[in-house]
């Protein structure tokens, strides 16, 4: 039998909430060396969840073999956009470095965002610079499963 809750003189079933770690990745975004190339790149959330959004990471190169010592720090912008209500993360474009973090050091957002299962993330990727980067955006999070 499921539990139920009383709101407000009715009664309503209780949900219940799981939680999964997930991330969601641009895949690796070419961006041309011109200052002012722009790669845009859609992320569909899942249909069989919602996402919470809670941290941001990108890993970038110019072709070249890395090592720790030879990080590639993009001089890129950044934008984020929910698609379904028209909200952008941000009043203009962010440096991409001032946003997020390399690799296993993620910028970890002041309050998670939710978004709903099939819903679309636009990201949008600006050069700054004359210099081709590929650049790959991680947003990790967690997969909101609502069990009836």
């Amino acid at each position: 039998m499921r539990q139920q809750i009383q709101r407000r003189s009715q009664i309503v079933p209780q949900e219940k909430i799981y939680d999964d770690f997930f991330a969601y990745s641009t895949g690796i975004l070419a961006l041309g060396a011109t200052v002012g190339a722009t790669q845009l790149n859609n992320i569909t959330i899942q249909a069989d969840s919602d996402f919470v959004w809670e941290k941001l990471t990108y890993f970038a190169d110019t072709g070249a073999a890395l090592t720790e010592a030879t990080r590639v720090i993009p001089l890129v912008t950044l934008m984020i956009t929910d698609t379904g209500s028209g909200r952008q993360m941000f009043n203009q474009p962010v440096s991409l470095n001032a946003i997020a973090g390399p690799g296993g050091l993620p910028y970890i957002l002041s309050r998670p965002k939710l978004f709903d299962a099939n819903s679309t993330i636009q990201i949008s990727l600006v050069n700054r610079l004359a210099q081709a980067y590929n650049i790959e955006v991680l947003l990790s999070g967690r997969k909101r499963f609502t069990l009836g």
